[in-house]
């Protein structure tokens, strides 16, 4: 696996946001990675949770199959991460403008 270099790195806030130690696996993704050949299901968990956990692509030696089900979770983590960092910021911001600034 390779790591995606390009996902969030712009972000300005992400040195505040902490590493994600949860992920959301909906349904329907249990229910494709189901209809995979027993060789390849175990292989889309680990292709899922090294991407939503160490932001890692999938290798060119991933089947198929792994990588069709890949580029249908995906999209759903990305967009389930900037929610997840605009939270963080925007409690983070909320935080900073409670903060007091002692009078000269």
């Amino acid at each position: 696996m390779k790591t995606n270099e390009t996902n969030f790195e712009n972000d300005q806030f992400q040195s505040e946001v902490p590493p994600r130690e949860s992920v959301i696996l909906y349904k329907r993704f249990y229910e494709v990675i189901r209809l995979l050949p027993k060789r390849d299901q175990r292989r889309a968990y680990e292709v899922i949770f090294q991407y939503a956990f160490y932001d890692e692509l999938p290798g060119n030696d991933t089947s198929k199959g792994v990588r069709q089900l890949f580029l249908l979770v995906q999209p759903q983590f990305d967009a389930n991460e900037r929610k997840r960092k605009a939270k963080f910021c925007s409690k983070s911001r909320d935080a900073k403008k409670d903060v007091l600034v002692p009078e000269e």
